[in-house]
Order: C-alpha cells, then sequence, then structure tokens
C-alpha cells in the first residue's frame, strides 16, 4: 500500500471493507459519543478541516495501522453506512435534518445520531443531553414498538428532528432524482412528511420546498465528495529509519523465557522493535487533546506485548463484571500482592502509564502467566476466580436471592476499585470461601455495599482511604472475623465510612425508624440534630444503588444482561417519579417538607421505557391501577407478556411488587400538592425506610454494625 499524504472520504469509509488498514493491538474500541459524531459531520460537510490520521506501516503486511484518528474514521464510516472497525455500523446510524439551524446555533447542518440505548436520539438543541422523559414517552408511543432494545435501528429515527433523513442516503446516490426516489420510499417517509408540514416550517412547507432543501443538501454532499477539490484528510507516518538511527538499545525489553502458555494462546511472537516504537508512539498522541485514563492506556500498553488470544480472553471474562482496562489496574495489583516484591504501594488504584509501562518492560512474562492463570485456575469452589465473583454476587431469584442486581455488581469495580481489589484479595490471596445463603455469604455482600455506598466520604472520592484503614484487616484476619463488624470498626475510624445508625432498635432513640416522628420543617436537618446521622440520611434518600437492590426482582425479570452493555448508556430505563413531578415543579406554595423529599429515592422507581410509553402523568392511584384509564394498551401488554403478567386481574399486584410500594399507593390519588400533600409525604418517607430495610434485612447490615456487639 503507498504511502498517501491524503485521503478522500470514500477511501476512509472502505479501510475497514478493503482491509487496507486497520487497528494495532493497542487501540481501544470506539468510544465517541453521538454529539461528536454529529459535529464531525457538520465540519466535513462545511469543509473544515478535522486534523490528520498517524499510520504505521505494518511490515508483515501489505496495510498500514491507524495509531491516531480511529474515531473519526469510524465516525466516517458511520456516515456512509458502512462497515466500521469495531462493529458499530448495527448500533449507529446518522441522519441529516433538512430543517435549518436556529437563532444563536453555530452549525450549519444539522446532523443527528441514533444509538441502540438511545433509538429515538439526543436534544436537537443540546445534542450532547439525552430527551427528556416526557418526550422519550412520546417517542415510543409514535414509534409503536413494543421492546426497543431487540428492534431493528432502522425502525427509528430522531424524534425531535423536524424532518431527518438517513445520511447515506444522500452518500449513495448517483442523481438527485435517485436520491428523491429513494428517499419518497423509505418506509418512514409519510410519517416524518406529515408531522413536518403540520409543524409550519418555512422551508419546509411543501413537497417542493422540501425537494429543495434536499437538493441543497445534496450538491453540498456532492462537492465535499469530489475526488479531486472535496474534502480530504492529510495522513502523518511514522518513520522507521530515524527511530531506529536514534534508538537506545536500553530501551528494548530482556529475552526473558517463554512463560507456560496453553497451545491455543502460544502461536505469537515476541514484540519487535516497531511495535515498541508504534506503543511509545501511541502513548504521546493520547498524553494530550482528550487522552485515554491512565488505566485505558496501561490496559493499550499490555496489550502491545501480550498474545492477541489472551486479549480475548480479558475482554471476553470482563464482559458482566469489569471494564478491561479497570480489569488489568485489579489483577496488576493482586499481581504486585501475590509476588515477593515490594508492596508498599500494592493497593491504589491509580497507576501511572509511565510506572505500569516500567514494570511490564520488566515482568511481561510473568504477568502474562499470571494473567493467564486467573483465567484458567479453577480452584475456587470449581470456577475460575471471575466466575466465582459473579456466582456470589449475581442476584439469582432461586440461587441467590439476596444477590445483587446487574448493573450494581457491574459498578462496584467501575465506582469502586478498591472495594473490588478487597473482595477478590481475600478470595484469591486469603481464600476466602463462601456457601450461598450462609449468613456469612450475605454479610460479606452486605459489606461491599457499605463500603461502596457509604465508604466516600463527604468528597464522594474516599474509597482508597478506607481501604488504607481496614489494609491490616485485610491482611491478617480470617474469614468470619474480616467479613464483620470489626473490620466496619476499623473502616469508621475518622468517619472515613459514614457513621450508620440501628434500623429500628428497641432502646436506641438515635435508630433510622425514628425519622417518622418528624412532620414539618427541614426533616433532614432535625434528623441529623437529634441522631447526628444526618449524612448518612442523605446519602440513604438520594442513593439510587439503593432502589435498584429493592427493585432487583424485577429488573432481573424484566432485562437480561445484554441489555445493559450498550455503547452509550448502561440503563436501559428511566427514573420515573411515582407521584409525578408536575405537581410540584415551577410551583408556588409547596410547603417544606414535600419539597424536600419529593426526588427521593421513596418517590422514584427503575421503570422501563416499554412501561412508560404506556404510563401517564397521573396520580400514584391511576399508574398503580391502569386498567381504569388505559385499558387498551395494558391489556395488549398482558397479552403479550403472559410470563410477567398472567391475567388483567394480576396487574395491579404486579405493578406495586415491580415499583416496590406498598398498597397504600395505590390509594392516593392526591394531585395537589399545595393543599393535600400530608399523605405522599407520609408514603415517600415510608417508602424511603421500606427500601432502607431491605438492604438492612437481606444483608444484615445490624450485624455490621459495632453498636450491636
Amino acid at each position: 500500500m503507498n504511502k498517501k499524504s491524503v485521503f478522500s472520504l470514500q477511501e476512509i469509509a472502505g479501510w475497514q471493507e478493503s482491509n487496507q488498514v486497520a487497528l494495532p493491538t493497542v487501540q481501544r474500541g470506539f468510544v465517541w459519543k453521538p454529539s461528536q459524531i454529529e459535529n464531525l459531520w457538520d465540519s466535513l460537510l462545511r469543509g473544515y478541516p478535522v486534523g490528520a490520521f498517524v499510520l504505521s506501516p505494518n511490515l508483515k503486511s501489505d496495510k498500514f495501522e491507524i495509531l491516531d484518528g480511529q474515531q473519526r474514521a469510524t465516525s466516517i464510516c458511520l456516515g456512509f453506512g458502512n462497515k466500521t472497525f469495531r462493529g458499530s455500523e448495527n448500533k449507529i446510524k446518522v441522519y441529516v435534518d433538512l430543517e435549518k439551524p436556529k437563532g444563536e446555533d453555530n452549525r450549519k447542518y444539522i446532523f443527528r445520531v441514533i444509538t441502540k440505548s438511545h433509538p429515538w436520539g439526543y436534544r436537537r438543541t443540546d445534542n450532547s443531553k439525552t430527551l427528556t422523559a416526557e418526550n422519550i414517552r412520546k417517542a415510543m408511543v409514535l414509534y409503536d414498538i413494543d421492546d426497543y432494545l431487540e428492534a431493528d435501528l432502522d425502525d427509528f429515527y430522531p424524534f425531535d428532528a423536524s424532518f431527518p433523513i438517513p445520511f447515506d442516503y444522500f452518500i449513495n446516490s448517483a442523481s438527485i432524482d435517485e436520491l428523491i426516489y429513494s428517499i419518497e420510499n423509505w418506509k418512514n417517509y409519510e410519517t416524518i412528511l406529515n408531522r413536518c408540514i403540520k409543524k409550519d416550517i418555512p422551508e419546509l412547507s411543501s413537497q417542493d420546498a422540501i425537494k429543495k432543501r434536499i437538493s441543497e443538501i445534496y450538491t453540498a454532499v456532492k462537492i465535499m465528495l469530489n475526488f479531486e477539490t472535496g474534502q480530504h484528510v492529510p495522513a502523518l507516518y511514522l518513520d522507521f529509519t530515524k527511530f531506529r538511527q536514534t534508538l537506545n538499545p536500553d530501551e528494548f525489553y530482556e529475552n526473558l523465557e517463554e512463560p507456560e502458555i496453553p497451545e491455543d494462546l502460544s502461536e505469537e511472537t515476541e514484540e519487535n522493535e516497531d511495535s515498541d516504537e508504534i506503543e511509545n508512539l501511541f502513548i504521546r498522541l493520547n498524553a494530550g487533546g482528550t487522552p485515554l485514563r491512565g488505566e485505558e492506556l496501561n490496559y493499550s500498553i499490555l496489550k502491545a506485548h501480550i498474545p492477541s488470544k489472551l486479549q480475548n480472553q480479558i475482554e471476553q471474562a470482563c464482559q458482566k463484571l469489569f471494564k478491561p482496562a479497570r480489569f488489568i489496574t485489579i489483577a496488576y495489583r493482586l499481581f504486585q500482592n501475590h509476588s515477593s516484591d515490594d508492596q508498599r504501594d500494592a493497593r491504589t488504584m491509580r497507576i501511572k502509564p509511565k510506572q505500569f509501562q516500567k514494570t511490564v518492560d520488566g515482568k511481561k512474562r510473568e504477568f502474562e502467566k499470571f494473567l493467564i492463570n486467573l483465567f484458567n485456575d479453577q480452584s475456587y469452589s470449581g470456577k475460575t476466580l471471575l466466575d466465582y465473583i459473579q456466582h456470589l454476587l449475581k442476584y439469582d431469584k432461586h440461587t441467590n436471592p439476596h444477590g445483587l442486581p446487574y448493573l450494581i455488581t457491574s459498578k462496584i469495580s467501575d465506582e469502586a476499585p478498591e472495594i473490588m481489589f478487597m473482595l477478590l484479595y481475600r478470595i484469591m490471596l486469603s481464600k476466602d470461601r463462601f456457601n450461598l445463603n450462609d449468613r456469612s455469604h450475605k454479610k460479606m455482600i452486605g459489606m461491599l455495599t457499605l463500603f461502596m455506598w457509604f465508604g466516600k466520604g463527604d468528597r464522594l472520592k474516599d474509597h482508597s482511604k478506607l481501604l488504607s484503614y481496614i489494609w491490616e484487616d485485610v491482611k491478617t484476619l480470617p474469614c468470619d472475623a474480616f467479613w464483620g463488624h470489626l473490620t466496619v470498626n476499623s473502616a469508621l475510624t475518622d468517619e472515613v465510612l459514614t457513621p450508620f445508625p440501628t434500623y429500628d432498635g428497641k432502646y436506641d432513640r438515635n435508630s433510622l425508624s425514628q425519622l417518622r416522628k418528624f412532620k414539618n420543617g427541614n426533616i433532614i436537618e432535625q434528623f441529623g440534630q437529634k441522631t447526628k446521622y444526618k449524612l448518612f440520611l442523605i446519602k440513604m434518600i438520594y442513593t439510587r444503588d439503593l432502589l435498584l437492590y429493592a427493585q432487583r426482582d424485577f429488573l432481573s425479570s424484566f432485562f437480561n444482561d445484554k441489555q445493559y452493555q450498550l455503547d452509550d448508556t448502561n440503563v436501559p430505563f428511566d427514573w420515573d417519579h411515582i407521584s409525578p413531578q408536575k405537581y410540584i415543579l415551577r410551583k408556588w406554595g409547596i410547603k417544606e417538607p414535600i419539597k424536600q423529599w419529593y426526588n427521593t429515592n421513596g418517590n422514584f422507581r427503575a421503570w422501563p421505557y416499554a412501561l412508560n410509553r404506556m404510563d401517564q402523568d397521573d396520580t400514584p392511584a391511576n399508574k398503580l391501577n391502569p386498567l381504569k384509564t388505559n385499558k387498551s394498551n395494558w391489556e395488549a401488554f398482558i397479552e403479550k407478556n403472559k410470563t410477567l403478567i398472567p391475567s388483567e386481574k394480576h396487574l395491579s399486584k404486579v405493578l406495586l411488587n415491580w415499583s416496590f410500594c406498598s398498597q397504600q399507593w395505590a390509594n392516593c390519588s392526591s394531585s395537589d400538592m399545595k393543599r393535600d400533600w400530608e399523605g405522599t409525604f407520609s408514603l415517600i418517607i415510608d417508602r424511603n425506610l421500606k427500601i432502607c430495610k431491605e438492604w438492612y434485612d437481606e444483608l444484615c447490615i445490624e450485624d455490621l454494625n459495632p453498636k450491636n456487639h
């Protein structure tokens, strides 16, 4: 392949199909947000420069590798509707809106992106924000699709666009007549046309006006694509001759003995000089602009030095529990503690790329062997380490009913890596083992959640400090003692772990249940003055994970794990106000207690978009007894989902269980939060306590409280 100084957009869009350009092993996946894709295409169509690609020749094949520019190249492929490097073409679709920008909008063309997780698109006026819950509900009604997570992306289009058209129609049409024919035969054309004309947009007020606007954009596209004078992206190349002339031999890795690797992983050869330079340049390229996070850069460094089949094994093993880069950080610290090296810094999850690169250079083979053993050793009750962690943590209605729903399990390593490291250390190095449903197992999960949710301090960044306070316990205590009040007592030192009350101690005037006594004024402040547990209360009523735990059975029955593993979100549901937000929003004269508590966990539920589609902003009584107000839609839903709701007579009970609401909520018909607020307020307080009590009871939180010992 020749070293071209510039590439046309057509050439870039065909790189993956033609197999002329590839990604090096150090590259991460596609991570651009929809707003970045939209803004790139606006720049391209306007003829703006979009930077250069940095390419490296692969000396083993007749192709180049992208060291810098993968995100732009993938976004270009998406606009063309072509295959991408990471298979994003089925998860992301690019549209252009025919309506021109308004007001202070500095775009010339309004590109719109929809994704598998947000098939209705993002906001037209601010493409970094998701649609409001109300607009998502309207979009679901418009598309009339029961399960958007399973539907084809071609069935959707950006909801708040005036006249969106798939952009690849403009690119792939040979003439304006062919383009008009393609658009008019597009399955969504008539629906969008009717909506657009009803909006009375001047430049799109008739079919002739619409065709004129289509022609304007088509002309701009053809100018952009002109092979001679159109948009091109320059390329820069690595000069390996220059690198070799200035190379310091001490920079190369020592020729260490090969580790004992399973046969299916042993076919890779050692890295050569060129791959070392690719790695170093990659680090430099990602040191400025919008860089990789430190651990992502560390993972990219590691990928340059390990067999591709081991890379695949890491990616597959991490799918349900870790982001691969986070796993490597935790595994690296386990490796250090497992070895006989100096362990003074072997618990912090912050590892500088230079430090990591130096360590990998010196102990690459040992670390590789450690990873291979970690994925293959089945000494954890007959499972590998990561499978055993899943087995212990993940909720299952029959085998692990007090376990954690998928979102919480996956968030432990993401938001509290020190806590996940602590768990792996105890299981791998201290050899802790558990029987499901034993009290010790429940306490183990209880301690993990206690540390994750309430071990953040005021700055919300104190998990590493908490780990330092319990580190001696981590290393020395036996299993039964460690997963109990002794370790929690160490964590409470200097209140690194937020002090927490008993729930309903008979003789404890500071217990959480005392919250019901407060009826007026600033209740959070009053409770804090009375009990000294203000910070715990604030965290308790706003930590959404507590609510997810209470709704774990519903979430497990409604969603499968794959539906949480979408590119630009991991939440396939909305946070729905049970008593609607509109009852207090921009209202005067709302009393302080209801205003203070209305947006706490007690008035929220995790609610699928498919169900939100059928709900109205109505009283809790009507939302939880929807056959009174929305009979036809719910009848159709029940008919399609007999396994979830056997019959109409079960609907109200099922919705109460799914929403984790008491029967009293189904009788709440108050819509006036100025005059008739006490009943709703009482329900919200009680439900906050019920959510917390579920956690206390299921995971033995009272046993973990040193005050009870």
